[in-house]
């Protein structure tokens, strides 16, 4: 995941919704990209990104 501009410390959340496995990482938005392995392999997947500030971005991608 890269950031285009730095908004803080995030909490982010992915699901994998076809098996319920479920990961949690905090990311620090300064330093422009972050790793996030996820859970599982194929899948539909929801992503919840929460700033510190309580902004609230989600979507979700499929893995096939």
């Amino acid at each position: 995941m890269s950031f285009s501009q730095n908004i803080g410390f995030l909490d982010i959340m992915i699901t994998n919704l076809s098996t319920s496995a479920h990961v949690d990482y905090e990311v620090d938005s300064s330093l422009g990209s972050a790793i996030l392995p996820i859970p599982g392999n194929e899948g539909i997947y929801n992503i919840l990104i929460i700033t510190a500030g309580g902004i609230q971005y989600g979507g979700e991608f499929e893995i096939i």
